[in-house]
Protein backbone atom coordinates (compact mmCIF):
# COMPACT_ATOMS: atom_id res chain seq x y z
CA UNK A 1 0.00 0.00 0.00
CA UNK A 2 2.81 2.36 0.94
CA UNK A 3 4.64 1.53 -2.31
CA UNK A 4 1.49 2.27 -4.35
CA UNK A 5 1.15 5.66 -2.66
CA UNK A 6 4.77 6.50 -3.48
CA UNK A 7 4.26 5.57 -7.14
CA UNK A 8 1.13 7.75 -7.37
CA UNK A 9 2.94 10.60 -5.63
CA UNK A 10 5.85 10.26 -8.05
CA UNK A 11 3.56 10.36 -11.08
CA UNK A 12 1.72 13.42 -9.75
CA UNK A 13 5.02 15.19 -9.07
CA UNK A 14 6.26 14.46 -12.60
CA UNK A 15 3.06 15.79 -14.14
CA UNK A 16 3.27 18.96 -12.06
CA UNK A 17 6.86 19.51 -13.14
CA UNK A 18 5.97 19.03 -16.78
CA UNK A 19 3.08 21.46 -16.52
CA UNK A 20 5.17 24.00 -14.64
CA UNK A 21 7.89 23.90 -17.28
CA UNK A 22 5.24 24.58 -19.96
CA UNK A 23 6.49 21.68 -22.05
CA UNK A 24 3.44 19.47 -21.60
CA UNK A 25 0.28 19.89 -23.61
CA UNK A 26 -2.06 17.60 -25.55
CA UNK A 27 0.34 15.19 -27.22
CA UNK A 28 3.63 17.08 -27.49
CA UNK A 29 5.97 19.89 -26.55
CA UNK A 30 5.08 23.54 -26.43
CA UNK A 31 7.62 25.50 -28.43
CA UNK A 32 9.11 28.41 -26.52
CA UNK A 33 9.61 31.42 -28.78
CA UNK A 34 12.60 32.84 -26.94
CA UNK A 35 14.48 29.55 -27.34
CA UNK A 36 13.78 29.57 -31.10
CA UNK A 37 15.02 33.17 -31.18
CA UNK A 38 18.30 32.21 -29.51
CA UNK A 39 18.94 29.23 -31.80
CA UNK A 40 18.16 31.29 -34.92
CA UNK A 41 20.50 34.12 -33.90
CA UNK A 42 23.30 31.61 -33.28
CA UNK A 43 22.71 30.13 -36.74
CA UNK A 44 22.86 33.60 -38.29
CA UNK A 45 26.18 34.26 -36.56
CA UNK A 46 27.55 30.96 -37.86
CA UNK A 47 26.46 31.90 -41.38
CA UNK A 48 28.04 35.36 -41.14
CA UNK A 49 31.31 33.88 -39.89
CA UNK A 50 31.44 31.41 -42.78
CA UNK A 51 31.07 28.35 -40.56
CA UNK A 52 27.71 27.28 -41.94
CA UNK A 53 27.32 23.86 -43.48
CA UNK A 54 24.42 22.22 -45.27
CA UNK A 55 21.84 21.63 -42.57
CA UNK A 56 20.01 18.32 -42.54
CA UNK A 57 16.62 19.23 -41.14
CA UNK A 58 15.74 15.58 -40.53
CA UNK A 59 18.36 15.55 -37.76
CA UNK A 60 17.04 18.64 -35.98
CA UNK A 61 14.65 19.10 -33.09
CA UNK A 62 11.34 20.93 -33.63
CA UNK A 63 12.84 24.08 -32.10
CA UNK A 64 15.89 23.89 -34.40
CA UNK A 65 13.74 23.35 -37.48
CA UNK A 66 11.69 26.44 -36.68
CA UNK A 67 14.91 28.39 -36.10
CA UNK A 68 16.32 27.26 -39.47
CA UNK A 69 13.08 28.30 -41.18
CA UNK A 70 13.32 31.70 -39.46
CA UNK A 71 16.89 32.17 -40.73
CA UNK A 72 15.83 31.29 -44.28
CA UNK A 73 12.86 33.68 -44.14
CA UNK A 74 15.14 36.44 -42.89
CA UNK A 75 17.53 35.85 -45.78
CA UNK A 76 14.71 35.92 -48.34
CA UNK A 77 13.15 39.01 -46.79
CA UNK A 78 16.44 40.91 -46.45
CA UNK A 79 15.29 42.49 -43.18
CA UNK A 80 16.82 42.40 -39.70
CA UNK A 81 15.76 40.59 -36.53
CA UNK A 82 15.13 42.24 -33.17
CA UNK A 83 15.30 40.12 -30.02
CA UNK A 84 12.66 40.20 -27.29
CA UNK A 85 14.91 42.00 -24.82
CA UNK A 86 16.03 44.50 -27.48
CA UNK A 87 12.47 45.43 -28.43
CA UNK A 88 11.59 45.88 -24.76
CA UNK A 89 14.59 48.19 -24.36
CA UNK A 90 13.59 50.20 -27.43
CA UNK A 91 10.14 50.72 -25.96
CA UNK A 92 11.55 51.62 -22.53
CA UNK A 93 13.89 54.14 -24.20
CA UNK A 94 10.96 55.54 -26.21
CA UNK A 95 12.81 54.78 -29.43
CA UNK A 96 11.26 56.52 -32.42
CA UNK A 97 9.82 53.58 -34.35
CA UNK A 98 6.69 52.42 -36.11
CA UNK A 99 5.63 49.16 -34.43
CA UNK A 100 3.16 47.08 -36.43
CA UNK A 101 0.99 44.17 -35.30
CA UNK A 102 0.75 42.34 -38.62
CA UNK A 103 -2.03 40.04 -37.45
CA UNK A 104 -4.40 42.44 -39.08
CA UNK A 105 -6.49 45.52 -39.18
CA UNK A 106 -9.38 43.45 -40.55
CA UNK A 107 -12.35 42.38 -38.44
CA UNK A 108 -10.80 38.97 -37.70
CA UNK A 109 -7.38 40.51 -37.09
CA UNK A 110 -8.77 42.96 -34.56
CA UNK A 111 -9.98 40.04 -32.46
CA UNK A 112 -6.37 38.96 -31.84
CA UNK A 113 -5.13 42.54 -31.51
CA UNK A 114 -7.82 43.44 -28.98
CA UNK A 115 -7.19 40.28 -26.99
CA UNK A 116 -3.52 41.17 -26.47
CA UNK A 117 -0.92 43.31 -28.22
CA UNK A 118 2.43 44.93 -27.51
CA UNK A 119 2.20 48.54 -26.27
CA UNK A 120 2.41 51.21 -29.01
CA UNK A 121 1.65 48.65 -31.76
CA UNK A 122 -0.67 49.57 -34.63
CA UNK A 123 -2.71 46.78 -36.32
CA UNK A 124 -2.38 46.43 -40.10
CA UNK A 125 -3.41 43.70 -42.54
CA UNK A 126 -0.91 41.81 -44.69
CA UNK A 127 -1.12 38.81 -47.04
CA UNK A 128 -0.82 35.34 -45.54
CA UNK A 129 1.54 34.29 -48.35
CA UNK A 130 4.79 35.84 -49.58
CA UNK A 131 4.02 38.38 -52.28
CA UNK A 132 6.09 40.52 -54.59
CA UNK A 133 5.37 44.19 -53.99
CA UNK A 134 4.63 44.63 -57.71
CA UNK A 135 1.61 42.36 -57.23
CA UNK A 136 0.51 43.88 -53.93
CA UNK A 137 -2.62 46.01 -54.50
CA UNK A 138 -2.20 48.30 -51.47
CA UNK A 139 1.41 49.44 -51.83
CA UNK A 140 0.46 53.11 -52.23
CA UNK A 141 -1.53 52.94 -48.99
CA UNK A 142 1.39 51.32 -47.17
CA UNK A 143 3.78 54.07 -48.31
CA UNK A 144 1.30 56.66 -47.07
CA UNK A 145 1.06 54.88 -43.68
CA UNK A 146 4.81 54.27 -43.26
CA UNK A 147 5.70 57.77 -44.44
CA UNK A 148 8.24 59.19 -46.90
CA UNK A 149 11.32 58.66 -44.70
CA UNK A 150 12.91 55.47 -46.05
CA UNK A 151 15.23 55.31 -43.04
CA UNK A 152 12.35 55.20 -40.57
CA UNK A 153 12.59 52.35 -38.07
CA UNK A 154 9.83 49.85 -38.89
CA UNK A 155 9.21 46.81 -36.67
CA UNK A 156 6.75 44.04 -37.52
CA UNK A 157 5.46 41.17 -35.42
CA UNK A 158 2.62 38.66 -35.53
CA UNK A 159 1.58 35.68 -33.41
CA UNK A 160 4.81 33.67 -33.20
CA UNK A 161 7.74 32.32 -35.21
CA UNK A 162 5.39 29.91 -36.96
CA UNK A 163 3.15 32.77 -38.15
CA UNK A 164 4.36 34.17 -41.49
CA UNK A 165 2.48 37.48 -41.31
CA UNK A 166 5.36 39.34 -39.65
CA UNK A 167 7.76 37.98 -42.27
CA UNK A 168 5.48 38.91 -45.18
CA UNK A 169 4.96 42.41 -43.80
CA UNK A 170 8.68 43.05 -43.27
CA UNK A 171 9.50 41.69 -46.73
CA UNK A 172 7.00 44.05 -48.37
CA UNK A 173 8.42 47.03 -46.46
CA UNK A 174 11.92 46.20 -47.70
CA UNK A 175 10.65 45.87 -51.28
CA UNK A 176 9.01 49.29 -50.92
CA UNK A 177 12.48 50.71 -50.32
CA UNK A 178 12.54 51.06 -46.54
CA UNK A 179 16.05 50.43 -45.24
CA UNK A 180 15.58 50.10 -41.48
CA UNK A 181 13.16 47.17 -41.31
CA UNK A 182 13.04 44.69 -38.43
CA UNK A 183 10.95 41.65 -37.66
CA UNK A 184 10.24 40.58 -34.12
CA UNK A 185 9.75 36.84 -34.78
CA UNK A 186 8.66 35.75 -31.30
CA UNK A 187 5.54 37.85 -31.68
CA UNK A 188 2.93 38.22 -28.99
CA UNK A 189 3.66 34.71 -27.68
CA UNK A 190 7.35 35.45 -27.18
CA UNK A 191 6.51 38.79 -25.56
CA UNK A 192 4.14 37.15 -23.11
CA UNK A 193 6.62 34.32 -22.44
CA UNK A 194 9.10 36.96 -21.31
CA UNK A 195 6.50 38.35 -18.91
CA UNK A 196 6.43 41.77 -20.57
CA UNK A 197 3.27 43.91 -20.40
CA UNK A 198 0.60 43.80 -23.09
CA UNK A 199 -2.43 45.90 -23.84
CA UNK A 200 -5.86 44.30 -23.72
CA UNK A 201 -8.60 46.39 -25.28
CA UNK A 202 -11.86 46.75 -23.38
CA UNK A 203 -14.92 45.32 -25.09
Amino acid sequence: MQKKKLVILGICTLLLLLLASRYFFWGGKEIEEIEIEKVAINLMRETESGNDETIRTDELTVTEKLAVNLVRETERGNYKIVRTDELKQWLDDEQDMFLVDARGGSASGYVYYNKSHIPEAIPLSFPSQEMNVADYPHKSLLIKIFGPDKNRLLVFYSDSTKCALGHNAAMLAVQLGYKNVYRYPGGIKGWEEAGFPTIKEKK
